[in-house]
């Protein structure tokens, strides 16, 4: 074999092998001594609070948020009531971009979101966002990123990728308002 056909292998070989690497598993685990272990093989029978992640996971789940974010979720929850307006993409991307773990709902397509939009803000107005019992409607950058921070989320927390936004079938330059039910 001449040296061009080696070095096509041994690339070949180590796209394989990183691959694999892809696909394996992590192993957390507290062992008998109260001691934490990680590793890519099973933990031993013995082992407590197994937990097992796959090396591509890109989100950290929420029993390692850090204690600033558990706290401000758990005081002041974020729900986002959208559809596929433009305010609604743009206000979805500020969030996401922020790092901010919200819930969303859209009333167009989940009546019960529809009635707790109605009970929350008097009106079926999208994009409004809640944090906690404080109700903003319509999309004001500045005013959401004041009120997040009121509430107690850091400024941008990057544990948390991006959702990717909904398509634009309309274009409006203002809040939408919902169809009414």
């Amino acid at each position: 074999m001449n040296y061009a056909m080696r070095a096509i292998w041994l690339v070949l070989l180590t796209a394989l092998m990183a691959t694999q690497v892809d696909a394996q598993q992590l192993y957390k685990w507290v062992d008998k001594d109260g001691k934490i272990s990680y590793s890519d093989t099973p933990p031993p029978k013995d082992a407590k609070d197994v937990r097992q992640k796959g090396y591509g996971d890109n989100v950290k789940p929420s029993d390692e948020l850090p204690y600033s974010v558990k706290e401000a979720v758990k005081r002041n929850p974020v729900t986002l009531y959208a559809n596929a307006c433009e305010n609604c993409i743009k206000a979805r991307a500020m969030l996401s971009e922020r790092g901010i773990p919200f819930t969303e709902r859209n009333p167009e397509a989940d009546p019960a979101a529809s009635d707790a939009l109605k009970e929350a803000a008097g009106a079926l107005l999208v994009p409004t966002l809640t944090i906690g019992q404080r109700v903003i409607k319509g999309f004001a950058e500045s005013e959401w990123h004041d009120a997040l921070t009121n509430s107690g989320y850091p400024r941008s927390y990057p544990g948390i990728l991006p959702k990717a936004p909904a398509p634009s079938t309309a274009a409006p330059a203002a809040s939408t308002p919902a169809p009414a039910k």
